[in-house]
């Protein structure tokens, strides 16, 4: 008996060794090499525009549905039924966040995915997770973050979705980018005069994985995609009876129960 549990425990412990030594042999994916090169990048205009765009949530969804049951302007911050069925909905995505994690992640795991879907080779991704340190690396991500979002923000802006208050945020974004756009433009004009082989190469990667204007906004439909459709699931299913119920009064012209009546005199 004594000798069975010997080799038992002998067993478990060679077959313990033998998963680690796989696990640590095992070489980073593609998936989390792309996020270990993104997590050295830093974009503060994107973290900025997804904050004001989880903010916005709630506003953009009810929009949604005003218009598709064309309610009319009347439907709008305000107005106190659109209010209630905002406090729902504010509340649903509250409760999804703390069940799943937030429903615009900002994390480089999360951006690695739609990245990993770009045709870099493993050599593209070496090159991109060495030059993002150099001072070209940073200018030309710092160029980006500003590009990118000024393109971005524009369009949020011209949205008639979006609450006015915003869009004067975004202008204000938008300001700030073309105010500093111009020395981080210098900065990577002097950076590639002393780093030109990896501004050559950078080039070279870019344009194999196709990154146009158009490819771009491809990346990050694909990026926006699961999101909404994991939040249209809460939303349809957790607020659908509240929001039922108050755009239903809010055609027949109730007010919302506890609602203050004008006196009138």
């Amino acid at each position: 008996m004594k000798k069975t549990l010997y080799w038992l425990r002998a067993l478990v412990g060679l077959i313990g060794v033998s998963i680690a030594l796989q696990v640590a042999g095992q070489a980073p994916s593609r998936e989390e090499r792309l996020a270990q090169w993104l997590g050295k990048t830093d974009w503060p205009n994107g973290r900025a525009l997804l904050n004001m765009l989880r903010a916005e949530l709630p506003g953009l969804f009810l929009a949604g549905v005003g218009h598709g049951a064309k309610l009319g302007p009347k439907w709008a911050p305000g107005n106190p039924h659109w209010e209630i069925a905002a406090v729902a909905v504010r509340e649903a995505i509250q409760a999804e966040e703390l069940r799943a994690g937030p429903v615009l992640p900002r994390d480089a795991a999360s951006f690695a995915r739609v990245v990993a879907t770009l045709p870099f080779t493993d050599d593209d991704i070496a090159f991109l997770d060495k030059v993002v340190e150099t001072p070209y690396g940073r200018a030309f991500v710092e160029l980006l973050d500003h590009i990118l979002v000024a393109s971005m923000a524009e369009k949020l802006i011209a949205d008639q979705h979006v609450q006015s208050e915003t869009k004067q945020q975004l202008q204000l974004m938008r300001i700030g980018i073309r105010d500093g756009v111009g020395a981080v433009v210098l900065r990577l004009a002097e950076a590639k005069e002393k780093q030109a082989d990896d501004a050559a190469a950078l080039d070279d990667v870019v344009n194999r994985a196709g990154m146009t204007p158009e490819k771009g906004e491809a990346v990050g439909r694909m990026f926006i995609q699961p999101m909404l459709q994991r939040l249209a699931g809460v939303l349809l299913v957790d607020t659908a009876g509240t929001i039922r119920a108050q755009v239903n009064a809010f055609r027949a012209g109730e007010d919302p129960p506890g609602a203050r009546k004008d006196v009138k005199q």
